[in-house]
């Protein structure tokens, strides 16, 4: 499957304000153990909201312009980046991205198949802030 070598994701064009702008990125390649999904869906939520527009005063520094938005999709895998060989997900595979960014497994919410409150979990929406993980608001993550 050929893939293109530009995409179209929205971003903040204003942080502060409620405003968002349709641009055209690079297409992202996929590193170590990740993979490249070609995203059909995005949920947006309330904390979406609270990002845009600054609203969330325990984030590290205020939202970039130009910050791609985003932290829940569902989209095909199109590109397994090195180190997936023995993967549980394969190439073709429909899949879901949460606001969970990692969870730890072995913490009571985890094992109690309530991971989404994992105890030492990286959410999605702060990992936009330190580069753990890419944004939903895009044609590919």
């Amino acid at each position: 499957m050929s893939l293109p070598s530009k995409y179209k994701a929205a971003i903040y064009d204003a942080p502060g304000s409620i405003s968002t702008k349709i641009v055209t990125l690079d297409m992202p390649e996929p590193g170590a153990g990740e993979v490249l999904i070609n995203l059909t869906h995005s949920g947006v939520c309330h904390s979406d909201l609270g990002v845009m527009t600054n609203s969330w005063k325990t984030l590290p520094f205020p939202t970039q312009a130009g910050q791609v938005g985003g932290h829940e999709g569902v989209g095909k895998i199109v590109k397994m980046g090195p180190g997936t060989e023995n993967s549980a997900v394969k190439m073709g595979d429909r899949v879901g991205i949460k606001w969970m960014a990692g969870i730890c497994e072995t913490c009571e919410a985890c094992r109690a198949g309530m991971d989404a409150s994992c105890f030492s979990g990286v959410s999605l929406a702060l990992s936009l802030y330190t580069s753990i993980c890419e944004p939903s608001f895009e044609q590919y993550d």
